[in-house]
């Protein structure tokens, strides 16, 4: 779940619009500052680093080819190491203000979770092993206290999400003005999967029947003397259809027969037809209460998103973020 964090993060962040522009005051050390408190650019470097050992540990081609589509799409930036020193900002501005609004809002995060968090990286990206883990982070540059720092972000936003979800509802009415504009998508037609044999004349479909009724594979028959051109290199086996979906005949006999029973010989457009029904799907409906629960979660999930986008641009008026000259986002339009 947390795989390619660094990658996904920045690029979410990039495609939401986080362009907070603030200018002057910053120090010498600073890439960008959240109403004040700065985020040096050794923070920024880190956390690039951290992402190449993390991702780095689960590909084998070079980091600069694995980013360089990446780069390429983003407006005003080719080189891959400025792309992802920007958005590298981005996320440590947004988790900064996630910081300072958890702390406005007298919450905090669990200093256990983030222990866990640090162990479910360390299992995802390097199996547990941290041993490896250490060998790759001094590879980097990097230490366990930087990848503390990505947890807690995480978690910042996670504590966010939870408090700005407080209070969203959704009704039955919600429900039901979601489910029924779609409830036929929800209904299920009978299918029915045969076996059959197509001969070119009666005398011959007859004789056909003869030998199966007596005993003879009716598999090995369709495979061997069949003429349907189509089902006869499957022994004779179609696939689920439904009645509409097989010739008239065909379907009038198949869905009239019982399971495993042969028809009598029949004409349809190919010819003379024994069939044996194999398989039975009786139809189904999924009505409002068994499709309830999924329904009420993506609704509350799209209100999720929506109150967080809401959050996002209240934040744009609140905080006033400064970025040094090379740090600024990059805006994608179009």
């Amino acid at each position: 779940m947390r795989r390619y964090l660094l990658a996904s993060g920045v690029i979410a962040l990039l495609l939401a619009g986080w362009l907070l522009p603030g200018c002057g005051g910053l120090s010498e050390d600073a890439a960008a500052s959240v109403n004040g408190v700065e985020i040096t650019k050794d923070e920024v470097e880190r956390r690039i680093a951290l992402g190449r050992a993390l991702i780095s540990s689960h590909i084998t081609s070079d980091w600069e080819d694995y980013f360089e589509g990446v780069a390429s799409g983003a407006q005003g930036t080719t080189i891959p190491d400025e792309f992802l020193r920007q958005e590298a900002v981005r996320q440590l501005v947004a988790e900064e203000i996630d910081r300072q609004e958890l702390a406005d809002r007298g919450l905090a995060v669990d200093e256990a979770e983030a222990a866990a968090g640090e162990e479910e990286l360390i299992e995802d990206y390097f199996f547990g092993d941290e041993q490896k883990m250490e060998e790759e982070f001094s590879r980097w540059g990097v230490t366990r206290d930087d990848l503390r720092s990505q947890v807690l972000g995480e978690l910042y936003r996670q504590a966010i999400t939870e408090a700005v979800s407080t209070g969203i509802t959704v009704s039955d009415d919600d429900i039901r003005a979601r489910y029924e504009p779609v409830a036929d998508e929800f209904v299920y037609p009978e299918k029915r999967q045969i076996r059959q044999v197509v001969s070119a004349d009666q005398g011959t479909a007859q004789a056909i029947a003869a030998r199966i009724d007596s005993g003879e594979n009716m598999t090995v028959i369709a495979r061997e003397e069949s003429i349907d051109p189509k089902t006869a290199p499957q022994a004779g086996r179609t696939g689920l259809l439904t009645r509409e979906q097989f010739p008239l005949a065909v379907g009038d006999m198949a869905f009239s027969l019982p399971l495993n029973q042969l028809s009598a010989p029949f004409q349809s457009d190919l010819g003379w037809y024994l069939i044996r029904v194999e398989v039975i799907n009786p139809e189904s409906n999924r009505t409002l209460e068994e499709v309830r629960e999924e329904f009420a979660e993506a609704i509350r999930l799209e209100r999720l998103d929506q109150e967080l986008s809401r959050y996002d641009r209240e934040n744009r008026e609140k905080y006033t973020v400064e970025y040094a000259p090379g740090y600024e986002p990059t805006k994608i339009t179009g």
